[in-house]
């Protein structure tokens, strides 16, 4: 954005992009932090059926091994290996799966933004405010300043002990409270296009 009456300086448009961009890495990295808690959150869960479908299968197994061997049927062992198959293919099904699970686990602490990111993005984000704010001033008025000296220098003929906030708030009547900011940060946020 430019002021309305100047021109950002091309260190001042680089500040503003710097935090732009970091930014958006940023905004980025959790966004696929979010994907990949939600693709473990699946695993866990397809895990957890694969572990009882494993203790069922041996559970099919030793019940079928135990009748076989009780019951004396030597020659028929297809339902024996069928169980085994099972058990077999449920537990190498379960070693895939948990493997998967740690492999996403261990991609997630490094996708977490660290703490030299949320260093430098607070370094980038004060700078950008601080290219807002001078931007703000190139656009006061040529004279405010001496005009508000004015002000203070007469207001101190009748009143002596007035603060220089008083002579501000007789050139802005307006007392604006912290709690009216919030609003005027969003616009300015958005007319030079940064986040908050």
């Amino acid at each position: 954005m430019v002021g309305k009456t100047h021109t950002m300086s091309s260190e001042d448009v680089q500040i503003l992009e710097r935090y732009r961009t970091l930014r958006k890495r940023v905004d980025e990295k959790k966004a696929h932090v979010q994907k990949l808690k939600a693709k473990i959150g699946d695993q866990l869960e397809q895990v957890s059926q694969l572990e009882v479908a494993a203790r069922q299968a041996r559970n099919r197994y030793q019940s079928l091994s135990i009748r076989h061997g009780v019951g004396g049927r030597e020659g028929d062992t297809s339902g024996v290996d069928a169980g085994k198959h099972e058990v077999g293919t449920t537990e190498a099904d379960l070693v895939e799966a948990t493997t998967l699970l740690c492999g996403l686990e261990a991609e997630l602490p490094k996708m977490r933004p660290g703490a030299f990111d949320a260093a430098e993005i607070d370094s980038a984000r004060r700078a950008a405010w601080e290219v807002v704010v001078r931007d703000l001033q190139a656009q006061i008025p040529e004279g405010l300043d001496e005009l508000i000296g004015k002000v203070f220098a007469a207001t101190l003929e009748f009143r002596p002990q007035a603060s220089f906030p008083v002579a501000l708030a007789s050139v802005c009547p307006v007392e604006l409270r912290r709690e009216q900011c919030p609003p005027l940060l969003e616009q300015l946020a958005q007319e030079y296009s940064i986040p908050l």
